[in-house]
């Protein structure tokens, strides 16, 4: 260590056997921060000359990137975990969060960037990482530690007499809720939720859900990872549920359509390799069809339960690399095309279909860059190169409108159920509008997604990006209520339920998960 002023050495440091990979010395310049080629970090104390804590990173790799915070109690490392080969695929990076005072890992962005780590940074709250596939933000984690939380043992008949309880308050909310009496029903089914061990029993929770079919959801309880799929053998770009929530319809890069039994996570059927990636995939309303679009353009329509290919779209593969759109149930699909026009198609109009409407956008450069439709197919949002949306009414071809205001591209958009409201991404800016005047009714800053949808009732928004978390936003207030962390890679694909209970995500890490929401409810104006 040398003074920069006089060039006097000030501390030498023994020879590390593995040698040194990464050094970083703390702004205050009392810490520093030294990694080895053994995935070993030391911390030194520069003014008492000793190591004062070592972290140990898994794996077989090394870190090879720190930041420290100018407080010294974050650090911030990049490196790789395990050398990959012919075997086992690339090496596996990663970005790691450290509790300088504990020692203790707070969060681990796996897979970070494709290829090695450049950089790591600690700036404005959130850890920046850089490689080769270009610049991360990462968010991340609060620094409140929760207190040990002692569990104290029962005796089993007083665990019988808890489940006892439970049962006779969530037979009582049934009968009330028969009645219409919901206000009772909430009360009740709120005592037996806070029984200690029966929060989320799933007796208690059934119950919950079936009151919340009728009631407002106001904010949210809570929300848990249920299961991961896996069988994609590449970046999963969308995915669609049925209308009871049991089937699912995913398709992506490696150009296949999936289809799964959501109640067992099994993959039902994988249709044979489109001729491109699948950027869309639609379900219809019974479950029993499944709708994909190719980035060719090719659309074709699957049966659910036996994978076969029931048709193409006569002509699919002229329209180009465009973007497309399904209606709810999957009968209509909106196309781009690469001549600036959509086309709205009937697909189960004839053996091939057939295209029932043509909307001249007059959108400069290569036409639309993202579509979107209501459920029942009446209103049709269309973003161009142009950093505006268009609004069209599908029913007789008319323009409703442009919303104006992003200062970028737009991609993604959504349109709630109703077609009442749009949600658009530009850059890291999300913006609601009312699709009936065009006013922007609320932004979101700061917030950058790859992938958006409306909950079923309107009144909540969810968006997945490159932080790899889903993010719950309340449409009235603009906050976010609840955060959703597992993927290891990008969030790309978002459906949910249509209960609002479930919400199906699918990621840049190959794999769709399935998270559970427990939403706060709340008795409208007029229950009893």
């Amino acid at each position: 260590l040398f003074a920069t002023a006089t060039g006097r050495c000030l501390l030498e440091i023994p020879k590390k056997p593995s040698g040194v990979m990464a050094l970083r010395i703390r702004a205050d310049n009392r810490v520093a921060a030294i990694a080895t080629y053994d995935h070993v970090i030391d911390l030194w104390d520069l003014d008492g000359e000793r190591v004062v804590r070592t972290l140990t990173g898994p794996g077989d790799g090394y870190t090879n990137r720190i930041a420290l915070s100018e407080d010294g109690r974050v650090a911030v490392t990049g490196g790789i975990d395990h050398f990959g080969g012919a075997a086992d695929g690339p090496d596996r990076n990663s970005v790691r969060v450290w509790d300088l005072r504990t020692g203790r890992v707070l969060r681990t962005f796996a897979s970070a960037h494709f290829g090695a780590i450049r950089g790591v940074r600690l700036a404005g709250g959130r850890a920046v990482s850089v490689g080769k596939d270009g610049v991360t933000r990462w968010s991340l984690p609060g620094r409140h530690a929760a207190a040990w939380q002692v569990s104290r043992p029962r005796h089993h008949g007083q665990i019988d007499e808890a489940a006892r309880e439970v049962a006779e308050l969530v037979e009582r909310a049934e009968e009330t809720l028969s009645t219409g009496d919901r206000r009772a029903a909430l009360a009740l089914l709120t005592r037996a939720r806070a029984v200690p061990g029966h929060e989320r029993s799933p007796v208690v929770l059934s119950a919950w859900h079936a009151l919340g079919r009728t009631m407002a959801k106001v904010g949210l309880r809570g929300t848990w990872p249920v299961r991961t799929l896996e069988g994609h053998g590449a970046q999963v770009f969308s995915v669609a549920v049925s209308a009871d929530g049991r089937t699912a319809v995913s398709g992506g890069i490696d150009r296949e359509v999936r289809i799964w039994d959501l109640d067992t996570g099994a993959c039902r059927h994988v249709t044979p390799a489109q001729p491109s990636p699948v950027d869309n995939v639609a379900i219809s309303a019974d479950g029993g069809l499944a709708v994909s679009a190719s980035r060719d353009g090719a659309i074709a329509v699957w049966s659910t339960v036996t994978g076969a290919n029931l048709r193409e779209v006569d002509g699919g593969r002229t329209f180009g690399a465009s973007p497309a759109a399904f209606s709810a149930d999957g009968r209509l699909a909106l196309i781009g095309t690469a001549t600036a026009t959509v086309q709205l198609w009937d697909l189960s109009a004839g053996d091939r279909g057939e295209c029932v409407r043509v909307l001249e956008t007059g959108i400069p450069g290569r036409g639309a860059t993202a579509l979107r439709m209501d459920a029942s197919g009446a209103l049709a949002a269309v973003a161009g190169g142009d950093d505006t949306v268009r609004l069209w009414n599908l029913g007789d071809g008319s323009l409703r409108g442009v919303l104006k205001g992003h200062s970028g591209p737009v991609r993604p958009l959504c349109v709630s159920a109703g077609g009442e409201r749009v949600l658009t991404v530009a850059g890291a800016t999300m913006r609601l509008w009312d699709a009936a005047s065009g006013e922007c009714l609320r932004t979101f800053e700061g917030t950058s997604a790859d992938a958006v949808c409306f909950s079923p009732d309107g009144h909540f928004v969810l968006s997945g990006g490159k932080d790899r978390a889903i993010r719950v936003w309340s449409v009235d207030n603009g906050r976010c209520v609840g955060v959703m962390e597992g993927h290891q890679a990008a969030v790309s694909a978002l459906a949910m339920t249509r209960d609002g209970r479930f919400v199906l995500s699918g990621g840049d890490d190959r794999t769709l998960r399935i998270w559970e929401l427990d939403w706060v409810l709340a008795p409208e104006p007029g229950d009893a």
